[in-house]
């Protein structure tokens, strides 16, 4: 280091140059290797019990698919904690590295994986009383500065480079800005991995202490954590964060070091593992090794022997000092990757499975075009349809099944084969199948399945439906005929019916009960899937419900389909009865509605609304059909002014048609 020669722990060391023939130490692993490095029995029954819980993967566990950057700021008093702290123009590498990792993931094949954020200066460099910008005016109190903002929202146009007082800053952060607390909260929300990309030693991040791990003053971080059941894979890009052998670790000023304690906590809270250096690093080169482990899980992970991406923690990790090694070499500086490599550690189970999400579904498409999810299928060709999913997934697409109707069909139906544009590649496949349709006698779904290999699920379901809206024919025009709904006789109904596949006129017709009413089946598209059949009651039933049903006969002749809805008889059927009568909302502010139901078909509906005194002072006419009516009326009098608060009274009058007058008064109230 910087500091001069410094004695550290390497893991690494014991499994390089293994054989001992034709090899240098080069940290290049010869095995994986992890520690678990508890000191009591409470330790290891927290970590062993995280680790067994996390390999119990949900396809609902969505935050693991999405991973934390926490970037420090370019204030420090550098390396070593005691020179001036000040603004460093060349400490931009912390917040770059955080770019960088989201850009790579955004570039990836798996840009659905949130690559959130948490940069200290767009939190700290604005506030004025941090003395960090250069205010735009001028106030006797500090919070009633301006700092002039970014181009781009976060951090300030205008630095101020001069010595700040890093004391006054470290208490503002933590006692006015709560910024340790917003940490706390963001890595709580459960994350797949959190990466700290910052100035540290073995209990500290950042020189504004954002986080710190230390008996001494009493600030132990990782017990705040609440992600319970959502433990990350802790990164530490800086000096010390997984200093776990210390002889003084013992001593009360001291302890575990940050990644431990993290690893530590119960409940299955803080990390479940832990990368991190057990010495003093480089900044850019911390960089470097954040950008090598991004592209190793997200651009170009190591394989297995079959070819497949091999997502275990241990292959995860080296294969990022692989890469680190190859980026060190290619800027000139193959020492910090060979050193790296040897001084970053890991503190966890290197056999440990690790997975983003289920199968993600890149395109869908039906007879060749785009499909919109809950769209129903439709044959193309009078018979079929070809459903094609494109499926990626991080680790392996291991496998593709096809159900109708909730049953496997034979994989000898469908195809699964590679994508195209990523040969040789098992995390992308294609699924093609030309799914056979026909009219259903019961709605169904054809569902296409696929598996990661570690049994997480996603499915696309497309629907078989044949349609059926049914209408009477009302004073105001067609309603939805639905079923309880009262009908008469002579009353006109329709259905509109719409098929997955073509179909003729000859192929429907519309019944009650089994009375087949003239049909008169009506194309409503070119393509003879959409059809519209009409009739009249011709009776009704003196009690119970009967079924008003439209059917179509199967293309290939196998049954005949049947939607119907049950109705119910009025007219002949015995009076018309006036029931349920009532306003909502009661008391009202703006608007009320008088809701009645009437049990067979009516002449006419009228509501009048009075004072105390018997004044009227509105009226209107309502509906008077079979079923439940409403009236609307705004609050307003006759003359279009807002009734005062008060109450009063409705009568709601029907013409039952048959020479009766029904009739109910009511009261109701005005409040605002």
């Amino acid at each position: 280091s910087s500091l001069g020669p410094e004695l550290v722990s390497s893991d690494v060391w014991y499994v390089d140059n293994l054989t001992g023939e034709g090899e240098q130490m080069d940290f290049l692993f010869d095995m994986h290797v992890g520690r678990l490095p508890v000191g009591n029995q409470t330790e290891l029954t927290n970590v062993i019990s995280k680790i067994l819980a996390y390999e119990s993967f949900r396809d609902t566990d969505q935050w693991r698919n999405r991973g934390l950057t926490m970037a420090d700021d370019q204030f420090s008093s550098r390396i070593s904690f005691s020179e001036d702290y000040r603004y460093r123009s060349d400490e931009s590498v912390f917040v770059r590295a955080g770019r960088l990792t989201r850009d790579i993931v955004r570039e990836s094949a798996f840009a659905d994986f949130a690559a959130d954020s948490f940069y200290l200066y767009c939190y700290l460099d604005t506030i004025p009383c941090l003395e960090r910008c250069i205010p735009i005016n001028e106030a006797p109190d500090c919070h009633d500065l301006i700092c002039p903002v970014n181009d781009w929202g976060c951090g300030t146009s205008a630095i101020n480079t001069a010595p700040i007082d890093e004391i006054m800053t470290i208490n503002r952060v933590s006692d006015e800005i709560h910024l340790p607390e917003r940490l706390w909260n963001r890595m709580s929300q459960g994350y797949l991995f959190v990466m700290f990309n910052s100035h540290a030693n073995w209990g500290l991040a950042t020189h504004e202490r954002v986080w710190w791990d230390s008996r001494a003053v009493g600030r132990n971080d990782s017990e705040q954590l609440q992600n319970v059941g959502k433990p990350f894979i802790f990164f530490g890009f800086g000096c010390h964060m997984a200093e776990f052998s210390s002889a003084i670790e013992a001593s009360f000023r001291r302890g575990d070091c940050l990644a431990e304690k993290m690893m530590f906590v119960d409940q299955g809270r803080g990390a479940v593992a832990a990368i991190a250096s057990t010495a003093y690093e480089w900044l850019s080169a911390n960089a470097w090794f954040q950008e090598a482990v991004t592209r190793s899980w997200f651009l170009d992970p190591p394989l297995d022997d079959e070819g497949h991406a091999s997502f275990f923690l241990g292959d995860l990790i080296d294969g990022g000092k692989l890469e680190l090694q190859r980026i060190a070499t290619q800027r000139n500086q193959p020492d910090y990757g060979i050193a790296q490599s040897g001084t970053y550690v890991l503190l966890g189970d290197p056999t440990m499975p690790v997975d983003f999400a289920p199968p993600r579904v890149s395109r869908v498409e039906v007879n060749g075009e785009p499909w919109t999810t809950g769209t129903p299928l439709v044959a193309a060709e009078s018979d079929s349809a070809l459903i094609e999913v494109w499926l990626r997934d991080e680790t392996w697409v291991q496998s593709v099944v096809v159900l109708e109707g909730g049953t496997e069909i034979d994989p000898s139906r469908y195809q699964v084969v590679q994508d195209p544009e990523h040969p040789e590649d098992s995390r992308f496949a294609i699924l093609r199948y030309r799914a056979p349709i026909d009219v259903p006698l019961a709605d169904y779904q054809v569902e296409v399945r696929g598996q990661d290999r570690n049994g997480r699920n996603r499915t696309v379901a497309f629907p078989v439906t044949l349609s059926s809206v049914f209408e009477i024919r009302r004073p105001e025009g067609w309603i939805a005929l639905r079923s309880g709904d009262f009908i008469s006789v002579g009353d006109s109904v329709r259905v509109t019916m719409d098929s997955p596949v073509p179909r003729e006129a000859t192929d429907f017709g519309l019944f009650l009960e089994d009375t087949e009413l003239s049909g008169n089946p009506e194309p409503m598209d070119v393509d003879g899937r959409v059809w519209r059949l009409r009739g009249e009651i011709p009776f009704v039933k003196s009690s119970g419900t009967a079924a008003l049903n439209a059917r179509v006969v199967r293309r290939d002749g196998t049954g005949t389909a049947r939607r119907e809805v049950a109705v119910q008889g009025s007219a002949g059927s015995g009076e018309v009865d006036l029931t349920d009568v009532y306003n909502f909302p009661n008391p009202f502010t703006d608007e009320t509605r008088f809701f009645y139901f009437l049990n067979g078909l009516g002449r006419s509906a009228h509501v009048q609304v009075y004072t105390l005194r018997g004044q009227r002072i509105f009226e209107a006419d309502g509906t008077a059909r079979a079923g439940e009516n409403a009236i609307t009326w705004d609050g307003r009098d006759l003359d279009g002014d807002p009734v005062a608060n008060g109450v009063y009274f409705y009568k709601l009058e029907v013409d039952a048609g048959d020479g009766r007058k029904l009739s109910r008064i009511e009261r109701l109230a005005r409040v605002r």
